[in-house]
């Protein structure tokens, strides 16, 4: 059989557009190339890939083996020389050796020279009595050490033994810097003692002395002190200016009398003696660090370093120092702002660049650390002045007194506090008399809410002063975890009932043994907590008793539900924090650590370095078990509440508790959906099977659009009036007890099982005459509708079984018949495109039943005589 008739049956067979003999033969010749390509891998035939990597490999090791034999060829010729040049050897080398020593003699001659060139410029400069000039001299000299020192590190040794020079620089740099300090004592500046700011402090300078200030202050602060520090037995601090150690002296002399060694001002307790003591000397000093700022300093030179900021930021280094060494991170507080210099000897070369010089040493770190009251007030003080550093535009980017707070030892300890101190305040609100008392009855949110919300908020507040990242995590991570615990002690108080309550307090997965609380007294909380929230026993906004408390109490009948208010407050309670965390979700705070890959990871997937701590978390797997079982519920549930509850918007950091709180939002609002409806049902169950009602003798019901004049006489069916008030009763207490946003889904579950129940339990379980379709329907559009008029404008689309029913049930005879005869005509047919029963459905109305529905609701129709 030829090519061509395979290719007529293949084109009959599957009709593909295009030439197919085409198509196959180019399938065929790629195929073929590809096979080619494969024999000439495999064979390592010439021109391709491996055969010529085969072919270089060949080469290579050709090479190599000539290699291999010029060196063997060359070690055997060096071998017969090394007898002929040894003499050579032994003479040339000390001579080589002479020449290199020769060399780096001369180098050093000229270094000398040239050291002695500036040291004369320095000289000449402080006979003349030109600061500039003398300023400048001393400049170049430093420089140039550094320079020669940066090219050959070698040389370090013959530069510190160059002390008459360094001596002479030294000098001339101290003169300068007295000059300086007798123009402070002219302005009275520093202002160190509060006494005399008021008289003396700003009244001692006009704008000449002012001029001068900020002239010899920018000749000294252009001088770079690791330059100076290569040349100084004790390094200064590099990160503020040389004129500012002249500066912050007389402020570090007196701190360090009064907070430091056996003072009696010197506490661990009262960490606000020595902060608010900085914080004053900066208000004392700031109108003229601003006037110098402002009017000559940013006038002359606007790269120039702010006055004022460096001397909040050299204050700021005794807080960091004073704070590390009574937390116990240093052993000793460093001299920081010394400007009696003394030069650094080749015998003294090997001490390291920051020399800290014992002072007073303590125990005050134990006592701070391990005194939760202590280290608790320190934390507080430590933030109070963070903030009013902030107030005052210190800079974010600057040291800051919370950076100690950071350190792995005092964040451990911190971290743990906080956890546990705001654990047992959680506890506390909860067993707190006051704390279900209602206080906006528009949400129905008790107390605790707002007490819970407080300890969040003033936990936030703390973390976000740090400047660490990292750290900022951690306190979300210590937030989620209450949040979490919060939902726990809820679902544990329901389920245990309120008598088990306080008990069901101490089986917290949160909860701690009784020694490791240790101080962790009420003092304690008001420590931690002193600027956020009310008092735990004060009295709630209103006064007022609400109906909530008398929930299903009213409603069953000689039971005693113990769920009653509780259930409704919980649910309120963890709708309100569930829109907390939405709202937060969505602040650039917690934004931040969504976005970072880093700190997202370790809020889902557990920080390792919480639990070496000892920081117990929710538990993750357990926690993804019960989202993934309800995670499908869920999605229905938020589409029908996504308008009120903001589900649209990402949950962020707090997704994982958003999903637990909604999914255990869903099962108490279907449970207390459930309640309704068992208690309804029992109430309507004589109007469910009153079929006398319904079976009532009478003419003939008027036309669907003239219902009132023909069924003016009707009135509510006598045994619907229970069901009726019931109903009432349940709607109007909800409304004003659940949260408005659950209650719009209480509701419309409500109406929507009702529905189900009336059209399953009523209609499709009685027979109808005209007047009992009537009366059903004047039920109906009076009663039912009107109950839930209240909350939607159309409350019968909620029904839309029964009312499609209605209408079917109270059509005319006639209308009745020719429908019914259309239905079944369509669904007897074959082809139901031509006659579609779904047209003459919509035009009387009927939106939701199908065809065979509809047909058994007409059969359900009695005509009487």
């Amino acid at each position: 059989m030829s090519l061509d008739k395979y290719t007529k049956q293949l084109n009959e067979i599957v009709r593909p557009t295009g030439n197919v003999k085409k198509q196959l033969l180019t399938a065929i010749e790629n195929i073929t190339d590809k096979i080619n390509r494969l024999k000439e891998v495999i064979f390592l035939s010439e021109k391709r890939e491996l055969s010529g990597i085969c072919q270089d490999a060949k080469e290579l090791k050709l090479l190599m083996e000539k290699l291999f034999e010029g060196v063997s060829r060359n070690q055997i010729k060096m071998t017969h020389l090394l007898p002929e040049v040894g003499f050579f050897y032994e003479f040339a080398y000390p001579e080589v050796e002479a020449c290199k020593i020769s060399e780096k003699r001369l180098q050093m001659l000229e270094f000398s020279e040239h050291l002695s060139s500036l040291e004369s410029s320095v000289l000449a400069a402080r006979v003349m009595n030109d600061k500039t000039t003398l300023a400048n001299a001393l400049k170049q000299y430093f420089s140039f050490v550094d320079a020669q020192l940066s090219a050959n590190p070698e040389i370090r040794e013959y530069i510190l033994e160059c002390t008459e020079q360094h001596e002479t620089c030294l000098n001339s740099l101290t003169y300068l810097m007295l000059d300086f300090k007798s123009l402070l004592n002219k302005l009275n500046i520093p202002i160190v003692l509060m006494g005399i700011s008021d008289d003396e402090g700003c009244q001692t300078w006009c704008d000449d002395d002012l001029q001068i200030f900020c002239s010899d202050f920018h000749a000294l602060s252009s001088f770079n002190i690791s330059y100076l520090n290569i040349l100084l037995s004790k390094p200064l601090l590099a990160d503020v200016c040389l004129p500012m150690h002249i500066i912050l002296s007389p402020m570090e002399k007196r701190f360090r009398y009064h907070f430091c060694g056996t003072q009696k001002t010197n506490r661990v307790d009262m960490p606000e003696w020595y902060m608010s003591q900085v914080l004053q000397w900066i208000r004392a000093n700031d109108y003229f660090l601003t006037v110098v700022d402002r009017d000559f300093i940013s006038v002359t030179n606007e790269s120039a370093v702010s006055v004022r900021l460096e001397l909040m930021r050299g204050l700021v280094t005794l807080l960091l120092d004073k704070l590390n060494y009574d937390l116990g991170l240093s052993t000793s507080m460093p001299l920081r702002f010394n400007h009696k210099f003394s030069s650094n000897n080749y015998s003294d070369c090997n001490i390291p660049f920051e020399v800290c010089y014992p002072s007073f040493h303590s125990n005050s770190d134990d006592e701070l650390l391990n005194n939760a009251q202590h280290f608790s007030h320190l934390i507080d003080v430590v933030l109070q002045t963070d903030s009013k550093l902030s107030k005052m535009m210190y800079p974010s980017d600057y040291p800051r007194p919370s950076d100690v707070l950071s350190h792995p030892k005092v964040f451990s300890r911190w971290l743990l506090l906080e956890q546990h101190l705001a654990s047992d305040r959680l506890k506390i609100a909860l067993r707190s008399s006051s704390s279900w008392f209602v206080v906006d009855e528009s949400e129905g949110r008790p107390q605790c809410v707002d007490y819970f919300i407080a300890i969040l908020h003033a936990i936030s507040s703390r973390g976000r002063q740090l400047s660490d990242k990292v750290s900022q995590a951690r306190f979300v991570q210590v937030q989620l975890n209450l949040i979490h615990e919060f939902y726990f002690e809820c679902v544990v108080s329901l389920a245990r009932g309120q008598p088990e309550l306080d008990a069901s307090m101490n089986r917290s997965p949160y909860s701690k043994s009784k020694t490791e609380k240790g101080n962790e007294t009420s003092n304690v909380f008001r420590s931690l907590f002193s600027s956020h929230g009310r008092s735990l026993n004060s009295q709630p906004r209103t006064k007022k008793a609400s109906v909530i408390n008398q929930l299903f109490k009213c409603f069953v009948d000689g039971v005693e539900d113990p769920r009653s208010s509780r259930w409704i407050l919980t649910m309120n309670a963890m709708k309100c924090l569930h829109d907390v965390m939405l709202e937060w979700a969505n602040d650039q705070h917690y934004v931040t650590f969504w976005e970072d890959l880093s700190t997202r990871r370790l809020l889902q997937f557990g920080d390792p370095w919480l639990k070496d701590i000892g920081l117990n978390t929710y538990k993750t797997n357990i926690m993804a078990s019960e989202l993934k079982e309800h995670e499908s519920q869920n999605e229905a549930f938020n589409e029908s509440c996504s308008s009120d509850t903001y589900l649209g918007l990402h949950g962020g950091v707090f997704t994982q508790m958003l999903l637990l709180y909604s999914s255990q939002i869903k099962r108490m609002l279907e449970e207390t959906v459930k309640v309704v409806l068992k208690d309804l049902k029992e109430k309507s169950s004589l109007y469910i099977r009153s079929s006398d009602n319904w079976l009532c003798d009478t003419s003939e019901s008027g036309h669907l659009g003239n219902i009132k004049s023909e069924n003016a006489n009707l009135m509510m069916s006598t045994n619907a009036s229970v069901f009726f008030h019931a109903l009432h009763d349940w709607l109007y207490h909800l409304s004003i007890s659940v949260h408005w946003k659950l209650f719009s889904h209480v509701w419309k579950s409500i109406a929507s099982q009702l529905d189900d129940y009336f059209y399953n339990e009523l209609i499709l379980m009685n027979r109808f005459t005209s007047l009992g379709a009537a009366q059903l329907r004047f039920d109906l559009t009076n009663c039912l509708y009107s109950l839930f008029n209240l909350y939607t404008e159309r409350p019968e689309s909620f029904f839309s079984q029964t009312r499609d029913a209605c209408v079917l049930l109270n059509l005319l005879p006639g209308t009745a018949e020719l429908l019914k005869d259309t239905l079944n005509e369509s669904v007897s047919t074959v082809r139901k495109d031509d006659n579609n029963p779904l047209g003459s459905l919509l035009e009387l109305g009927v939106y939701r039943l199908t065809p065979e529905e509809a047909l058994r609701i007409l059969s359900l129709r009695v005509i009487v005589g």
